[in-house]
């Protein structure tokens, strides 16, 4: 669960813009951006969300609510064996 957080949060830092780049791009007479100030503020909260999220995942993970991490430690048997995807054969069902 931690690569998982730090890839989440590494790509919510990364997507991140600030409205101040529009505002110094237009202090300076370079107006010809193009790129409107919802679009930015859209761009803002979903990487805040992002970033909010990476963070409970984090959490939960280290107070083992991950279902993997959880049947790691509350396990008697090996953790790579009780957090194996299970190798039993899967029937479709029939369409007749």
């Amino acid at each position: 669960f931690l690569a998982r957080f730090g890839l989440l949060f590494f790509v919510s830092t990364v997507s991140y813009c600030h409205p101040a780049q529009l505002e110094i791009d237009y202090q300076n007479g370079n107006d010809t951006s193009g790129i409107p100030m919802s679009a930015v503020v859209f761009q803002m909260v979903a990487s805040s969300v992002l970033a909010c999220c990476s963070f409970a995942y984090l959490l939960f993970g280290l107070l083992c609510f991950d279902r993997f991490t959880s049947r790691a430690f509350l396990s008697t048997q090996d953790p790579v064996a009780s957090t194996a995807i299970p190798s039993g054969k899967y029937d479709a069902p029939s369409l007749s």
